[in-house]
């Protein structure tokens, strides 16, 4: 026995369908919207990785010089001694000079 639908079955049913395919569209009208917002987010994430590698090549970079800097303040300091060092020996050695040639003098005249 085959069941016949009627005038307001099919009535109903068309309005359905209609309603079933305009909800279809808004999800994909509203998936499709929400696709390109997500590239937009992965776009501006990956900027912002961009942008944090660029900040910290720079600031890489100053705690290497920062490092070299403080060796040479190292090295300069040691050769500030040496500096010192030498001053004294050549003072010493210009009164030991001193001193030899008052005594050639005093040698001379005796």
């Amino acid at each position: 026995m085959e069941k016949k639908t009627s005038g307001s079955d099919s009535s109903l049913l068309a309005q359905k369908k209609d309603l079933l395919l305009q909800k279809l569209e808004t999800f994909e009208s509203t998936n499709r919207a929400l696709r390109h917002l997500l590239r937009e987010q992965h776009s501006r994430e990956m900027d912002s990785l961009r942008i944090l590698e660029q900040k910290d090549a720079p600031l890489k970079r100053l705690t290497d010089v920062e490092a070299e800097n403080s060796r040479f303040l190292v090295k300069l300091q040691d050769k500030e001694r040496e500096v010192n060092q030498l001053t004294s020996i050549l003072e010493n050695e210009k009164e030991s000079s001193k001193t030899t040639v008052e005594l050639s003098k005093v040698l001379e005249s005796t």
